[in-house]
C-alpha cells in the first residue's frame, strides 16, 4: 500500500472515531473493539479488492505478454520473410541483369550474325562478278591478240598483276582460283616475253634527221618528195653506242663499207619483228649471237651512203618495213 493510501485510511479512521465517539458517547472499549473491526473489514475488503485488482491487472498483463509474444514471433517472421524476399529480390534483380545482358549480347550476335550474312552475300556477289571479270580478262588474251602496242603489253602486265591480287583476297575460297593464277601466270610469262622482244627501247639518245615515209625537200627551186625505208637518228658526240630495240638473235651483218647501207647489224626478236641498224663506224656483235634489249651492238658512224654521222634505223613487222617511230621515239610520232 501506498504512503498516501495509508494517510488516507488513517484520516478516515480519526474521522470515524470522531463519530463514534459522538454517537456511542459511552463504552469505549467496545466502540474501540467495533471500530478495529470494522477498520479490519474494511481493510479487508480493500485488500481483496486490491487483490482483485492486481489478479486482473496480472492476467492482463499476462495476456498482453502473451499477446506481445505472438506479435514479437509474428515479427520475427515478417522479418525473415522480408529478408529472404529481398534475397529473391536480390537475385531476381541479378537474374534480371544477367539476362538482359545475354539478350544484349544476343541482339549484337543477331546483329553481327546479319551484318556478315549480308557482308557474305555482298562478298559472294563481288566474287562473281570478279570471276566474270576475270573470265573476260583471260579471254581477251590468246593467239589472235598477240599483236599489241608496247603500252599495252605493259598494261596487260599491269591487269594481269591486279587480277592475281583480287583472286587472292576475295576468291581464295574458289576452286577455280588456282586455275585461273596459273592462266594468268602463263599468260604473264608469253606477255613479259613479248616485252623484252618488242623493239621499244631507243638505240641511242639523238634527234631525227630523217623520217620513215615520204620525206620533201626543196633542192633549188624545186620541191623534191623521196622515199625513206627508215629513220635517221644523228647524235653530235663522238663514238655514241648504238643499242639493240629489243631481245633477239644476230641474223645478219655488214663488217665492210661498202653498199648505201655501209656496217650494219640486223637482229631477229621473233613474233614477227626485226630491226636493222646501218652506217656504223663499229659492229660489236656476230651472227647467231643472243642480244639482250639494250645490250651495245655497235658505234654510230658514218659508213656507206652517209652524208653525215648517223644510225639509219629500220622496223621490220611479218617481213614489210614500218615506221620505228611506232615503237620508239614517240616524242617524235607525226
Amino acid at each position: 500500500m501506498s504512503n498516501k493510501a495509508k494517510e488516507k485510511t488513517t484520516e478516515y479512521l480519526l474521522r470515524l472515531k470522531d463519530a463514534l465517539s459522538e454517537t456511542f458517547p459511552h463504552g469505549r472499549r467496545v466502540y474501540i473493539t467495533v471500530a478495529v473491526a470494522l477498520v479490519v473489514s474494511l481493510t479487508m475488503i480493500y485488500v481483496q479488492n486490491l487483490k482483485v485488482a492486481y489478479d486482473k491487472t496480472r492476467t492482463r498483463a499476462e495476456l498482453l505478454s502473451s499477446e506481445n509474444k505472438m506479435l514479437t514471433e509474428k515479427i520475427e517472421k515478417l522479418d525473415k520473410e522480408l529478408s529472404e524476399t529481398s534475397d529473391s529480390l536480390e537475385i531476381i534483380e541479378e537474374n534480371y541483369e544477367n539476362l538482359k545482358e545475354e539478350i544484349n549480347n544476343l541482339s549484337e550476335k543477331l546483329d553481327a550474325a546479319e551484318k556478315d550474312a549480308a557482308d557474305k552475300q555482298e562478298s559472294a556477289e563481288k566474287a562473281e562478278d570478279l570471276e566474270n571479270a576475270i573470265k573476260d580478262l583471260i579471254d581477251t588474251f590468246g593467239e589472235a591478240n598477240r599483236s599489241r602496242s608496247g603500252k599495252e603489253l605493259y598494261s596487260s602486265i599491269t591487269k594481269i598483276d591486279n587480277a592475281k591480287d583480287i583472286i587472292g583476297v576475295y576468291l581464295a575460297d574458289n576452286p577455280k582460283s588456282e586455275e585461273y593464277i596459273a592462266l594468268l601466270d602463263a599468260e604473264k610469262k608469253i606477255l613479259e616475253d613479248r616485252i623484252k622482244r618488242y623493239p621499244d627501247y631507243e638505240p641511242c639518245e639523238g634527234k631525227v634527221s630523217q623520217y620513215f615515209g615520204n620525206n620533201s625537200r626543196f633542192s633549188g627551186n624545186k620541191l623534191v618528195t623521196t622515199y625513206h625505208n627508215g629513220l635517221d637518228i644523228y647524235n653530235l658526240n663522238k663514238n655514241v653506242t648504238i643499242s639493240s630495240a629489243a631481245y633477239g638473235t644476230v641474223v645478219e651483218t655488214q663488217t665492210t663499207d661498202q653498199g648505201g647501207l655501209g656496217l650494219y647489224v640486223k637482229i631477229d626478236h621473233g613474233n614477227g619483228l626485226s630491226t636493222l641498224y646501218a652506217h656504223l663506224k663499229e659492229i660489236n656483235v656476230k651472227v647467231g649471237q643472243t642480244v639482250e634489249k639494250g645490250q651495245r651492238i655497235g658505234v654510230m658512224g658514218q659508213t656507206g651512203a652517209a652524208t653525215g654521222v648517223h644510225v639509219h634505223i629500220e622496223v621490220f613487222l611479218n617481213g614489210n618495213r614500218t615506221d620505228p617511230l611506232n615503237y620508239m621515239y614517240p616524242e617524235y610520232k607525226r
